[in-house]
């Protein structure tokens, strides 16, 4: 008699997908983000392809842009640009201690010198707001620029 049920359970377990992670009650989900930057002295090119990756503390992905974004004015701020927000959503609990890295890939030379402003929104209501405020410099040389989230 045992038989028959171990069957039907073994073929449930293979029939049913696995179930959608859900986050504990109480946990506050990335809902939405943005950034903008701001040139200083070098305006970003219109060709060049500029990357942001979100990452929480554990180094998952988070939220993510890339494109070419058009030409930004030297010693001006760019529009707020959306994020696309990763699924499933990074929590805030583990935002703090995650990195924000931008990275170039110029058509040709570019040298960009920038800060920048990056918004974190969750689903409780709160935001993160990330300003980075050293200067960050990227060329031919150094396309990458990490900013740790404290």
């Amino acid at each position: 008699m045992a038989f028959p049920i171990m069957k039907l359970a073994a073929a449930l377990m293979f029939a049913c997908p696995s179930p959608v992670p859900v986050a504990p009650a109480g946990t506050a989900l990335l809902q939405s983000g943005e950034i903008r930057f701001h040139t200083i002295n070098e305006a970003k090119d219109t060709e060049t392809i500029v990357t942001v990756t979100v990452r929480d503390r554990r180094g998952q992905t988070i939220a993510l842009l890339t494109g070419v974004l058009g030409q930004w004015a030297e010693n001006a701020w760019s529009a707020r640009i959306p994020l696309n927000v990763i699924s499933p959503p990074g929590d805030l609990a583990r935002l703090w201690g995650g990195t924000i890295n931008v990275r170039i890939d110029p058509k040709g030379e570019d040298a960009w010198a920038f800060t920048f402003h990056t918004y974190l929104r969750f689903s409780n209501g709160e935001t993160a707001d990330v300003y980075q405020r050293q200067l960050a410099v990227v060329n031919e040389g150094r396309r990458d620029w990490t900013t740790i989230i404290r």
